[in-house]
């Protein structure tokens, strides 16, 4: 059968959870279902720099946790067979408006849709007090079903939370892998000439700003790097540490060129010689599979399900979080070494295959149709 459904969003920022819910639900409506997208809040305006940097998305409401927000969500859950909620502070708004929390009686009359909640990021990260925790294990327990990105993030819900292990699905994370493809070499010099980096060894990064992020280990281990003139960092994407990373490039006098947050990140792909993600905490990250795709070798830390991306030796290299003097030996091996680079990036081609958004779509309508069931 056809289903209806609802796909809440935080805000209408370009990161990883807002894309991959604007692709799924694209994936969606191509397989004859009725898929929206909404964000809770619309925040800034789109103008001036920040141009093409938001998601043409409409939201419910100014703040997240309104009551009018809240109200206009519930409206929305009565109009579909089913809504997901991606994460953040969408689960808890979710459970908040199913089940009636600092509503009129009234609002409850007509039936609402049941609620699947996907699993983004590290979740017990970034909930980092007992409060939030139990906040979240209220509105997990109240979903129909729950989407975990690896096997072990699903084991960490059901420890944290107590769920039920049948209601917990695993879908990997997943891009839209036809949109991404290896350059030329001559592709590369003319991307690397766009961003005035000719002559230099590109890494790339794409992410938050911010200290779970672990850019700040990046920019040591740059600064420790036997030739470090040769090599540019560029670094796509904003957050809270921005002022203080900028800094931080300056006090240790290395190339980085901070390009903001894009509407796109493939010139920043393709400009790269390899990829980076120092993460100090992940999950499925979504920028590792975007850089495979793209054909890049890339060097990550081992957190989260980051191993399941990227194969030690394969596709790239794996260190230890916090540990400029591992990332930096695992840089300056694959700086020094086109071949490797790109065998590596070849592995990752063909590794990011199977993070499809286009084969994950029919994993999503099973479990969706389980979930509008219930």
């Amino acid at each position: 059968m056809a289903l209806r459904v609802l796909h809440v969003i935080s805000d209408r920022e370009r990161r990883g959870a807002q894309l991959f819910a604007v692709a799924l639900s694209k994936q969606l409506n191509q397989l004859g279902h009725q898929s929206t997208v909404k964000a809770l809040v619309r925040d800034r305006d789109v103008d001036g720099d920040a141009q093409g940097s938001q998601l043409d998305l409409p939201a419910f409401g100014q703040s997240r946790f309104s009551i009018r927000g809240i109200r206009a969500l519930r409206q929305a859950m009565t109009e579909v067979d089913v809504t997901v909620a991606h994460g953040s502070t969408t689960v808890l708004a979710t459970a908040m408006a199913k089940n009636q929390y600092r509503l009129r009686e009234a609002d409850s009359e007509t039936p609402i849709s049941p609620v699947v909640i996907r699993q983004i990021g590290d979740t017990f990260a970034w909930a980092d007090s007992a409060g939030k925790r139990a906040r979240l294990k209220w509105a997990y327990r109240r979903a129909a079903a729950v989407v975990a990105l690896s096997d072990l993030a699903k084991q960490r819900l059901s420890d944290g939370f107590a769920l039920d292990d049948a209601s917990t699905a695993v879908i990997p994370n997943g891009i839209e892998i036809s949109t991404y493809s290896a350059v030329t070499n001559d592709e590369r010099l003319h991307a690397k000439a766009t961003f005035d980096l000719a002559n230099k060894c590109t890494i790339a990064y794409v992410g938050a700003l911010s200290h779970e992020k672990g850019v700040d280990v990046l920019l040591d281990a740059i600064a420790e790097l036997p030739e470090v003139h040769r090599v540019a960092l560029l670094a796509a994407g904003d957050g809270p540490a921005r002022a203080s990373l900028t800094e931080q490039s300056e006090r240790l006098g290395i190339d980085v060129r901070f390009v903001g947050q894009l509407g796109d990140v493939r010139p920043v792909l393709a400009a790269a010689d390899l990829f980076v993600l120092p993460s100090r905490t992940e999950s499925m990250p979504a920028a590792l599979v975007e850089a495979g795709a793209a054909g890049l070798a890339c060097v990550a830390t081992r957190v989260g399900s980051v191993s399941e991306i990227v194969n030690h030796e394969v596709n790239g290299l794996l260190v230890a979080p916090d540990d400029a003097g591992q990332l930096a030996a695992a840089i300056a091996a694959l700086a020094d070494d086109p071949t490797q680079r790109s065998a590596m990036g070849g592995a990752g081609e063909r590794l990011a295959q199977r993070y499809s958004i286009e084969r994950l779509a029919h994993d999503w309508v099973d479990a969706l149709t389980e979930a509008a069931q219930q």
